[in-house]
């Protein structure tokens, strides 16, 4: 057991323990079923980071490429056209997580939203963790009864280094 044990606890560590850290977005896909066609909500080449905090905080950031630049490069130093692409192209919510350890469900609370009726709502993603792969999942029903699957996949960000660039 001595030889295995370093591996056996990495087995046991709990999931909240290994979510620690900040995460690069690799694909962000939708479908109307869970075998209906790919989407890509913010373009095949979409950007992204989910920061998971040890004291319990998350923050997601996802853009699309490709947004226009605003006339100054400052916030509100857009047109309204703009401003309206910049936050089509945008999702952005931070607040709260909680894990499931039997489940393997994380919740996401969103205290700050660029989406304004995710505030104060619980976001549920089954997570599926492998390595430094990890897999968000989650199912939303429309108002007009559709089902949208979205499938988050992120790997492990390199450690960032002590010095500016």
């Amino acid at each position: 057991m001595v030889g295995n044990g370093w591996k056996w606890l990495e087995m046991v560590k709990a999931l909240r323990d290994k979510l620690v850290g900040a995460w690069e977005l690799v694909s962000y896909v939708e479908r109307d079923s869970l075998d209906g066609p790919v989407r890509y909500p913010h373009g095949a080449d979409a950007q992204g980071l989910i920061i998971y905090t040890p004291d319990g905080y998350m923050s997601a950031q996802i853009q699309s490429s490709g947004r226009p630049d605003y006339d100054r490069p400052v916030a509100g130093g857009g047109t309204t056209e703009q401003a309206a692409a910049a936050a089509l192209g945008y999702l952005a919510y931070s607040g709260r997580y909680f894990v499931d350890e039997a489940t393997g469900d994380i919740r996401h609370e969103a205290k700050l939203s660029l989406v304004p009726n995710y505030l104060g709502q619980f976001h549920l993603r089954h997570s599926d963790l492998d390595g430094d792969k990890l897999t968000l999942s989650s199912e939303l029903t429309l108002p007009d009864g559709r089902t949208v699957y979205s499938s988050l996949v992120w790997k492990r960000a390199e450690r960032a280094g002590s010095q500016v660039a």
